[in-house]
């Protein structure tokens, strides 16, 4: 008779005979006396005798049971392990989300042998496993570090999906910086002539700042390359970040320089381009330049005009709409829009003197003004944000959902390879993206 081993609940052994379950009562040698597992609950005098070597067998049964056979408890465990195993397997998942997609499997497995009322009544509802899974969790996740130096990252943390390093640049103690890609990324991203970068909050551990990421393209395709936690946003933070790129890419024989830098309106990051990579052409995207200069209507006392009159609104939206004329023709176009602007009868004349001040001292004597519309950039960071779904996740949960994405980039980069053409871009971006 077959021997089957099963895991108990607790990921002890039992073992399965007969459709029925026996747990190891004594061992003697090469040999399990086992007792079924009712024999407590239901006082069950079934036992079997199973020898372990060379593979396990049944030596001898005695007594019939004194109930059926195991199908319904068999199901459930046979769920819940599942659902262990898809815990440690998928740690960029939730323990919600793993229950539910385990028990959709279980669902479909059993139905062709089940009625759906015996499954309904014998798989586990979420609440009876949530502790299990928790703690099944808890013991492959290292504890949750307090401060930014106390964080240690390695084995399955500092690999990605395929086992090859992850982690390539950890540097300081309180000021950590951590730089998550692989030895292709960094060659792509080296033959890359133009980077696009953009940072995220929301999804990012409390213990950073933000999540920044460089992302270019490969074969016609736009993909994250890089990934960086950083704990500020200042002008030192980003030439730091630039500079151990750039070492990275020395010690591989590769030179990290970019012709030329896509990223939002961040000063910071822009003086640090500008310092570390002097001969670089840096450009913005339209959303982060409307933002730039929404702040600055409202840091110049004109959001209540643009909300209540109509000539204000229309000269901000006309200023703003500037990103996306022909560079040859913004300086006739802004005289343009100033000439319509409201007048010196205007109550909010001298506001609006002011703010044409800042705009023409920050963008039109500018001459890297070229805003851009880099729809992937928050196509990227809205899909990931709504993949995480949770508000500063811990470093642990992070790390594992950027291994999900490197492995699917580098997914993307398999097909392309062998031929296959990238994403079509919807029309109106290409539009832009050509002018």
């Amino acid at each position: 008779m077959d021997v089957e081993e099963v895991l108990s609940h607790k990921n002890g052994k039992l073992y399965l005979v007969g459709g029925f379950l026996y747990e190891v009562d004594k061992k003697h040698g090469g040999r399990l006396y086992c007792r079924c597992i009712r024999t407590k609950s239901d006082h069950c005098p079934a036992r079997v005798t199973i020898d372990k070597d060379p593979e396990l067998a049944v030596v001898k049964m005695s007594t019939q049971h004194s109930h059926g056979v195991e199908d319904r408890d068999l199901m459930r465990r046979n769920t819940i392990q599942r659902m262990k195993n898809m815990v440690s397997a998928r740690p960029d998942k939730s323990c919600q989300e793993v229950y539910r997609e385990a028990l959709a499997d279980a669902v479909t497995e059993y139905q062709t042998q089940h009625p759906t009322e015996e499954i309904g009544a014998t798989l586990p509802m979420y609440g009876s496993v949530r502790s299990a899974l928790q703690r099944h969790r808890a013991k492959d996740r290292p504890t949750l570090p307090q401060t930014l130096a106390d964080i240690i990252l390695e084995g399955q943390w500092a690999t990605t999906k395929l086992g090859v390093t992850f982690l390539m640049i950890d540097d300081g103690t309180t000021d950590r910086m951590l730089g998550f890609l692989t030895e292709e990324a960094l060659t792509i991203l080296c033959g890359a002539t133009a980077v696009f970068m953009d940072g995220t909050f929301r999804i990012v551990p409390s213990l950073f700042c933000q999540l920044y990421s460089l992302h270019a393209f490969f074969r016609g395709q736009m993909m994250p390359l890089a990934y960086f936690l950083l704990a500020d946003k200042e002008k030192d933070t980003y030439i730091r970040m630039f500079r151990l790129i750039s070492d990275l890419a020395a010690s591989r024989g590769l030179l990290f320089r970019p012709a030329k830098f896509h990223l939002d309106y961040e000063v910071a990051a822009l003086k640090a381009i500008e310092q570390v990579f002097p001969t670089a052409a840096i450009r913005g995207c339209a959303f982060h330049f409307c933002q730039a200069v929404w702040r600055n209507v409202q840091r110049h006392g004109l959001s209540t005009s643009y909300s209540n009159d109509a000539s204000v609104k229309r000269f901000i939206k006309s200023t703003m709409a500037l990103c996306f004329v022909p560079l040859e023709r913004i300086d006739d176009a802004w005289m343009e829009i100033d000439a319509d602007s409201p007048g010196a009868d205007h109550e909010a004349f001298a506001r609006l003197s002011e703010f044409k001040e800042y705009f023409i001292r920050t963008w039109l004597e500018n001459d890297e003004l070229e805003a851009r519309t880099t729809n992937h950039l928050e196509g990227w960071h809205n899909a990931l944000n709504k993949m995480i779904e949770k508000s500063h996740v811990n470093i642990f949960e992070l790390v594992a959902h950027l291994k999900v994405d490197e492995n699917d980039c580098r997914l993307q980069r398999v097909l392309l390879s062998a031929g296959n053409p990238p994403k079509p871009v919807r029309k109106k971006y290409a539009m832009l993206n050509a002018r």
